[in-house]
């Protein structure tokens, strides 16, 4: 069963439909076809890239901390 909602190009009443995992505007006046709802997977090389860029963030931030550690201590001896 399809819902309706107004076509955000035209105005007039357009069907929303269930594909899968997603939903779909569709206007019979104009013919637009709009993906309203879709479900997107994270996939295990992203989990993995945004892993690394946090470790790498942090051993970064370690360094910096570091060495303004260093220059303070230098400045007060």
């Amino acid at each position: 069963m399809a819902r309706k909602e107004p076509c955000p190009n035209c105005g007039e009443m357009a069907e929303i439909v269930s594909e899968g995992d997603r939903e779909i505007l569709r206007c019979a006046k104009c013919g637009i076809e709009r993906v309203i709802v879709g479900k997107e997977e994270i996939l295990p090389v992203e989990k993995k890239l945004v892993a690394g860029s946090i470790i790498l963030a942090i051993i970064l931030l370690a360094i910096l901390y570091y060495i303004s550690w260093q220059m303070i201590a230098h400045v007060y001896t």
